[in-house]
C-alpha cells in the first residue's frame, strides 16, 4: 500500500473521498529522489571548526571545540579518526553513546530580565561539538542549499538562507 502511494499509483484507493485521494496523490515521491550527500570531509571539518569561537558552549562530555581545534594538526591522523567515526555513524546507523545526552537550556532574551514568562525565553540545546558541527554540514549547509536550489523554501523562511 505505502509504495503505491509512493509510485502515484492510485487505482485500488478509487473508493475514497476526493479529498483524501488528493491527499494521496500528494505524497507521490518525487522521481528520482533528490540526495545529498552526508559524508564529511576532513576539509569540511576544518573549515566549520575554524569559524566556530573556541569559548562556544557545548559537549556535556567535555570534548569542546578547543580539544577538536588542538588536535587539527598538519598530518590530519586525529582529525581523520574523528570524521571516521563520524562518517561510520552515518552510514551504519549508529549513534554513540555521548551523542545521545545533550542540555537544554532557557535563557532570558533580554539581559537583566529575569521574568519567567515562556514568551520571554529561548530555548537553545548543548549537543555534542562533533555531532554539531556534523549538522552544521549536513542540515545547515547542503540540506538548506540544496532545498533552496530545488525551490522548496519558501519567501517566509529565507531567514535560513545565507544572501537570501
Amino acid at each position: 500500500m505505502v509504495d503505491e502511494i509512493l509510485e502515484g499509483n492510485l487505482n485500488s484507493f478509487d473508493s475514497l473521498p476526493p479529498e483524501l485521494k488528493t491527499l494521496l496523490t500528494d505524497m507521490k515521491a518525487l522521481d528520482p529522489p533528490h540526495t545529498i550527500d552526508p559524508i564529511m570531509t576532513i576539509t569540511n571539518f576544518k573549515e566549520g571548526m575554524k569559524k566556530v569561537p573556541e569559548e562556544k558552549s557545548s559537549s556535556l562530555s567535555g570534548r569542546n571545540y578547543s580539544i577538536y581545534k588542538a588536535i587539527m594538526l598538519p598530518d590530519n591522523y586525529f582529525t581523520g579518526k574523528v570524521i571516521e567515526l563520524i562518517n561510520k555513524g552515518v552510514t551504519h546507523g549508529f549513534v554513540l553513546k555521548r551523542w545521545r545526552n545533550l542540555l537544554q537550556v532557557m535563557l532570558c532574551k533580554k539581559t537583566g530580565n529575569y521574568n519567567i514568562a515562556l514568551d520571554k525565553l529561548r530555548v537553545i540545546q548543548l549537543i555534542e561539538a562533533d555531532l554539531n558541527m556534523y549538522f552544521r554540514l549536513v542540515w545547515g549547509k547542503r540540506l538548506v542549499h540544496h532545498a533552496h536550489k530545488l525551490g522548496f523554501i519558501i519567501p517566509e523562511q529565507f531567514g535560513s538562507v545565507p544572501g537570501c
